[in-house]
């Protein structure tokens, strides 16, 4: 692996555009290649949608529908570092100057591919786009994630959990639960962030199969696989170039609330971080699947793909009481909040300090907003925030999502 400051796919020698399009996988799935994201995904990719100002190059540029205030920028330093451009739609279909670029959206769809190509088409503009490819869809599936666990344990000397299996049918799933021991976790082979996830213990109560039912006649099958004792959640961060090399950006530590619905990332050194994971499970066992991680990735991935790749992992107890890495819960082929969170840990944060990166939804976003604004106002030394609340995004009255920095004393 080689060091890396390039924040996105290689296709060309150009700067980026990068759309923030999040809650895209069930727009991979057969048939659904008119999907519309409900609601709350498009509100969340609307109020979201400058998030990737804080790890864009500064010369890239940030697709926005609608041009909107920056003044939520007003008390950053520019010394700080230089940010990327906002570029709207009636800049990119007016006469606003601008370099030819390349495609960047936070993750790879038919639709995301599709809004990018009429984008390209518009007279005067230069924009490469990837096309579209069907492994993508094969390779975001679980399954995919399965066959790299398997391929950890034949290469790991660490005992590692069994990959998960897949069932068709719900009586498939009856047999499976009377001959393995609870508890269990079903996954649907294609959701995001925490969705698409039941727990089950030995029988099937008739609203958990009403959801089973429901997700086998969307997706196919699903995956079960032993319910752990989770310890700890964290994730490595690699990137796939167009040549099929592979670099390790860092470690990212994360928190879900109850027990799979993401709320935040640690802001904190990768020494840092890395020490607590191996404090709970030994320095030689988290370099073993540091070692092993990309290998597996690479043969997967490579010459196939180009972009990032996320592999949530997660340090559990097992049945004797020793502490254990599962090191391929998840694989994201895309760009993740662990990846924010480790651009704004190097660019933004004091290296003294010590935080959190979260994005949460919030029906009052607006006066906690104010009211963080008002008991924790950000402190920066040396174009470093060191201390405080920072939002990353624009938030007014009629905002549900918000994107922050929070600080401790440093």
């Amino acid at each position: 692996m080689k060091p890396s400051t390039k924040t996105w796919i290689d296709i060309a020698d150009r700067p980026s555009l990068h759309l923030f399009n999040p809650g895209y996988e069930p727009g991979l799935l057969p048939g659904n290649q008119h999907y519309m994201a409900p609601k709350n995904v498009c509100r969340m990719r609307e109020e979201l949608a400058l998030l990737p100002l804080w790890y864009a190059e500064e010369d890239d540029y940030v697709w926005i529908e609608h041009s909107g205030s920056l003044d939520f920028l007003a008390g950053v330093p520019a010394e700080c570092f230089r940010r990327a451009t906002p570029v709207s739609r009636r800049d990119w279909e007016g006469e606003t100057s601008l370099p030819p670029l390349q495609a960047a959206p936070w993750g790879l769809s038919p639709q995301s591919i599709c809004f990018l190509e009429e984008l390209s088409e518009v007279p005067g503009r230069d924009l490469i786009v990837p096309p579209w490819q069907e492994a993508y869809a094969t390779l975001a599936k679980r399954q995919t994630a399965a066959h790299c666990l398997d391929k950890m344990r034949q290469r790991a000397r660490q005992p590692l959990p069994e990959a998960p299996c897949f069932l068709s049918s719900v009586e498939e799933l009856k047999a499976y639960i009377t001959t393995h021991t609870p508890p269990f976790v079903l996954k649907m082979p294609l959701s995001s962030s925490g969705r698409g996830l039941l727990r089950l213990d030995d029988t099937i109560p008739e609203k958990e199969g009403e959801w089973i039912n429901g997700a086998l006649r969307k997706q196919g099958s699903l995956s079960i696989e032993k319910r752990y004792q989770k310890v700890r959640d964290f994730a490595l961060e690699y990137q796939l170039d167009a040549r099929g090399d592979i670099v390790y950006h860092g470690i990212s530590l994360f928190e879900t609330a109850g027990w799979k619905t993401y709320c935040g990332n640690l802001l904190a050194g990768q020494a840092e971080m890395e020490g607590e994971i191996a404090d709970l499970v030994g320095k030689e066992a988290l370099e073993e699947i540091k070692t092993i991680t990309p290998e597996v990735l690479q043969e997967l991935f490579g010459g196939l793909y180009t972009g990032y790749l996320g592999v949530d992992m997660m340090v559990y107890t097992d049945e004797e009481g020793h502490q254990r890495i599962h090191p391929c819960v998840e694989i994201n082929m895309r760009y993740t909040m662990g990846m924010v969170a480790i651009r704004l840990a190097e660019r933004l944060v004091d290296p003294s300090a010590k935080g959190v990166f979260q994005v949460v939804y919030e029906p009052d976003a607006w006066r906690k907003h104010q009211e963080m604004e008002k008991t924790h106002s950000p402190i920066f030394r040396n174009g470093k925030l060191c201390k405080g609340y920072l939002s990353l995004c624009p938030v007014g009255s009629n905002t549900h999502y918000r994107a922050f920095v929070l600080l401790a004393n440093s």
